[in-house]
């Protein structure tokens, strides 16, 4: 028989502040990578439709543009999910469905 001890560790999930969460410069490195690879996936295509319209790039070179700026952000966003972990996405998370299950409350004037 073995003598295995089952034991029931379940970590709390911190949902106080990002500023509590992100205590070292390469979390604080990580969280701006992460905005800056929402921005990249988002924003790929206005992104590298200006550069080419600047440099005068063929739609052929702006399209491989719009393709590497996509790809770097999403190993942006995947780099920065390794490095950030589950309790920073918790506390956006949390954050984000404060803001959208409440949003009358974000309103500093109302209509009569």
């Amino acid at each position: 028989m073995s003598s295995f001890k089952t034991t029931n560790t379940i970590k709390t999930l911190p949902t106080g502040s990002l500023s509590n969460i992100l205590d070292t410069k390469l979390k604080v490195l990580a969280a701006i990578m992460l905005l800056i690879s929402q921005l990249l996936i988002f924003l790929f295509l206005p992104i590298a439709g200006g550069i080419g319209w600047i440099l005068a790039f063929s739609a052929i070179e702006i399209a491989s543009l719009g393709a590497s700026l996509w790809l770097v952000g999403e190993v942006l966003f995947f780099s920065s999910i390794a490095v950030l972990g589950k309790p920073v996405f918790q506390v956006i998370k949390v954050n984000l469905l404060k803001l959208i299950r409440n949003p009358s409350s974000n309103e500093s004037v109302q209509s009569n």
